[in-house]
């Protein structure tokens, strides 16, 4: 097999390159010694990578290469002189060029690269069959398909040159267009490999290289998200411990031993185990966020604002924002969304907020710039007072909207399943609210007006939940209390001496015939006293004998 220029400079360069990555360097962190491709890997800012950077270039050929565009490959990180373009040969001689023996592609051998079209045609082939046997597996095979259409395409065009009979100088008959079909095919392919490179770039293809690309962190994020665990609702979160976390979540997969001195602990031994849950938990925390964005994308933003400031009560942080919802309204009606963070003078902390639509008087909606400018015109110290008259509106409907500078509700309420019990029967009532189910049910089971304290409505989830069985049996229990409460009402206290609790109690039981927790009761209690708590009705006959048995009685 008689090779050309350009595949030995290749063989060359990639023989030297193996060679280089196998050669080991000395770790500047740890002292161990690791390959110039494991030192590759690490991240930028690492002295390992910096040194092997170094040697690479250094090497032969390290200054006369080109980087790969790809994204794929490994080598792009870790070759930094990988496969580039090859110049073009010496120039074409005008004579034919000798058929070679060469390999056959996955459509066959190219039988007539002698000429210029066929020759572009071969090149275009090889270039993809290069660029998906450097990527296979790691693309989808929708775009391999493609790539294999290319080529198959390639192959027509050779396939479609044929040799001329009539000429004697071995000269082939090329059909018209042909040029313009491989100028196409070329620049196509160029394009949609350059396509694959740039979504695989942007991580569409590999969860890992989207994973990697994740932005950074802020230690004030991680702190703000500290402080509202519920662990952290009375403890103050330091500084140091949000670095920590902080870090961790930066540099997910990096050892622990990497962290900078400054953050590190001073007890040697240190696990970090609470930090290393906080920053599993802050990764978590936010890639919800980012699931709840997704589900969100029909809502085009238009401003937002923040507005912090204290009163009397505490710190208020307000969020304010204006978009269009695609999915309501139309799909372009603008739509404000209010939300608060208050912390009182103790640190307990409150939130709230409200949502509604914005249009004119008239009734059309208002435009993006108006929308922009009453956000803008709210974003002061009286946010407050406008929160509270957007929850009072006027009318009903489910959807708030502010037309004109009043609040009122518009849209069709969705009726909610209600149940009727009335003379032991249940009967179902479809209704907008517990008010509107009971007058159905009324004109329904022809209720009279005399017994309409008889009919009772419970909402059918709540009843089939369990909720209202319980409000049922607490009722019960508050009825208990309140007798409860009234017998105490009934009942006097009276202390007499210990010495005389039994003359007391047989003229309790045997000559007023009175009965135990019924109509009094009497402690044992330890002590010169003791107390009887009697009936109210029965006091002054008690307190009467009692006196003319010479029993000292006290109210």
């Amino acid at each position: 097999m008689k090779l050309k220029k350009s595949q030995l400079k290749e063989l060359i360069r990639h023989a030297i390159v193996e060679d280089i990555m196998d050669k080991e360097i000395k770790n500047p962190k740890t002292g161990n010694m690791v390959k110039v491709r494991t030192a590759l890997q690490l991240p930028d800012e690492h002295p390992a990578n910096k040194k092997a950077k170094d040697m690479v270039a250094k090497s032969p050929i390290g200054g006369k290469s080109k980087k790969k565009k790809g994204f794929f490959s490994k080598l792009s990180k870790l070759n930094p002189f990988s496969k580039k373009d090859d110049k073009k040969d010496d120039k074409k001689d005008d004579k034919p060029k000798e058929k070679d023996d060469k390999p056959e592609g996955p459509f066959g051998q190219f039988n007539n690269a002698d000429t210029r079209q066929g020759e572009r045609a071969e090149k275009t082939h090889n270039r993809v069959g290069e660029f998906i046997d450097d990527n296979q597996g790691q693309m989808p095979e929708e775009y391999v398909d493609k790539l294999r259409d290319l080529q198959k395409r390639a192959k027509d065009i050779d396939n479609s040159i044929k040799d001329d009979d009539t000429a004697d100088d071995g000269r082939k008959k090329i059909p018209a267009g042909t040029t313009r079909k491989t100028k196409e095919l070329d620049r196509e392919a160029q394009e949609l490999m350059d396509d694959i490179e740039q979504k695989g770039m942007d991580g569409e293809f590999d969860e890992s290289i989207k994973e990697s690309k994740m932005r950074r962190f802020t230690v004030k994020e991680v702190r703000m998200w500290m402080k509202k665990l519920e662990e952290n609702r009375y403890k103050k979160v330091y500084n140091s411990d949000a670095r920590r976390v902080a870090w961790m979540v930066n540099n997910e997969g990096v050892e622990l031993s990497e962290m900078p001195k400054s953050m590190s602990k001073k007890w040697t031994k240190a696990q970090y185990g609470r930090e290393r849950y906080l920053a599993t938990e802050f990764i978590k925390a936010k890639s919800e966020q980012m699931n709840e964005g997704k589900l969100t994308e029909g809502f085009k933003k238009i401003a937002k604002k923040n507005v912090k400031y204290k009163d009397k009560t505490g710190t208020y942080n307000w969020q304010i924002e204006s978009g269009i919802d695609t999915d309501v309204m139309g799909g372009n009606t603008p739509k404000i969304i209010l939300s608060y963070q208050h912390e009182d003078e103790k640190g307990f902390p409150t939130s709230g907020g409200n949502f509604f639509w914005l249009k004119e008087k008239d009734g059309t909606p208002y435009t993006p710039q108006k929308a922009k400018a009453l956000v803008n015109k709210i974003s002061n110290k009286k946010i407050g007072d406008f929160h509270r008259k957007s929850t009072k509106p006027s009318g009903s409907g489910n959807l708030i909207v502010m037309k004109g500078n009043k609040f009122i509700r518009e849209g069709k309420l969705t009726e909610t399943k209600f149940y009727a019990f009335f003379n032991k029967k249940k009967h179902t009532i479809d209704g907008k609210s517990l008010y509107d189910a009971k007058q159905k049910a009324i004109l329904k089971l022809k209720v009279p007006k005399s017994k309409v304290g008889m009919l009772s409505i419970v909402n059918a989830k709540e009843h089939e939940g369990g909720s209202f069985r319980f409000e049922q049996k607490l009722r019960e229990q508050i009825r208990e209390i309140i007798k409860e409460q009234l017998n105490e009402a009934k009942m006097v206290k009276l202390i007499l001496p210990i010495k005389d609790r039994k003359k007391a109690v047989h003229i309790l039981q045997k000559q007023l015939k009175l009965k135990i927790t019924k109509d009094f009761e009497y402690g044992g209690q330890k002590g010169s006293n003791f107390v009887i708590e009697l009936d109210k009705k029965f006091e002054n006959k008690v307190i009467e004998l009692f006196m003319k048995s010479k029993i000292k009685v006290r109210g």
